[in-house]
């Protein structure tokens, strides 16, 4: 492990763009030893004082309470998708696979909707998996686990949205401490989120000759 008197030298050496850059998209990761050296840089540079309101709200935990609170706020928005409110919003995985030839591609993608728009989501990923995963040796041997693994996913789809669902309210900590917890606010974390959400597991395989 690095020691904090090797950190701070090395922030010392860093631009004043790097620092910023640590502070915004970094600081979530970092030990509390060096969230200070990271907040005394800032003060001895002069640089914008709200990457330093930023840091502490970034960092400053949802408590499990907090988290309960919030979900139960999720599932009564107005679904992202269709725009219904009579039904109970949640997280939910969906996995595709293509396979053509020599390429072999599995994604796997998080997104937030109510529960009626999650189910006919997940069909239509598994038809799509069913209809594009076999055309390559790879796509032969992969598309079949990735298709039964997706089809048992649909029996524990309130114990995954939970999980998405938190996961989704740690990255957005910051956001949430800075904006408050107003329908509006998560409505456009949401929109966020679904809209912009980078695909977590790409794989693109070319199968040897």
């Amino acid at each position: 492990m690095i020691s904090i008197d090797e950190i701070r030298n090395n922030y010392k050496e860093y631009s004043d763009f790097e620092i910023e850059k640590i502070a915004i998209n970094e600081s979530k990761s970092l030990r509390k030893e060096v969230l200070k050296v990271l907040t005394e840089e800032i003060e001895k540079r002069k640089l914008d004082e709200s990457l330093i309101t930023w840091v502490k709200v970034e960092n400053d935990t949802l408590s499990k309470s907090e988290q309960e609170s919030l979900i139960r706020k999720i599932e009564k928005l107005p679904c992202p998708n269709c725009g219904e409110r009579n039904n109970t919003i949640g997280g939910f995985e969906f996995k595709r696979v293509l396979s053509i030839l020599i390429f072999y591609s599995s994604f796997i993608e998080n997104r937030i909707m109510c529960f009626d728009c999650g189910k006919r989501k997940k069909r239509n990923s598994i038809l799509i998996i069913l209809l594009s995963g076999w055309w390559s040796i790879k796509g032969l041997l992969f598309t079949p686990f990735t298709l039964i693994n997706e089809i048992l996913s649909i029996s524990s789809l309130d114990e995954k949205s939970s999980e998405i669902l938190n996961s989704f309210l740690e990255k957005n900590t910051g956001l949430i401490r800075l904006h408050g917890d107003k329908s509006e606010n998560l409505i456009g974390l949401i929109d966020l989120h679904n809209n912009d959400y980078e695909i977590i597991e790409t794989e693109i395989i070319e199968d040897e000759q």
